[in-house]
């Protein structure tokens, strides 16, 4: 994720309807934030729209259709 600046918007749509299959992963950038914390999140929901917005340095990018990324 780029740093953030309090209102930014990024937005991920899942236009071939594959997230389910090839799922979409998110990684923090060195101290920004994503819902809190600095661990990666992933969406692999089928014909998503991801929207994540960069709240503050608390929270750093907030998003729906997030879950934990888990190592394989």
């Amino acid at each position: 994720m780029p740093a953030g600046v309090v209102g930014s918007e990024i937005v991920l749509q899942d236009y071939a309807r594959t997230f389910d299959t090839n799922k979409i992963t998110i990684t923090a950038n060195g101290s920004e934030k994503i819902q809190g914390g600095t661990n990666n999140k992933i969406c692999n929901t089928e014909n998503a729209l991801v929207r994540l917005v960069y709240q503050d340095a608390t929270q750093g990018w907030t998003g729906n259709d997030l879950v934990a990324a888990t190592l394989k």
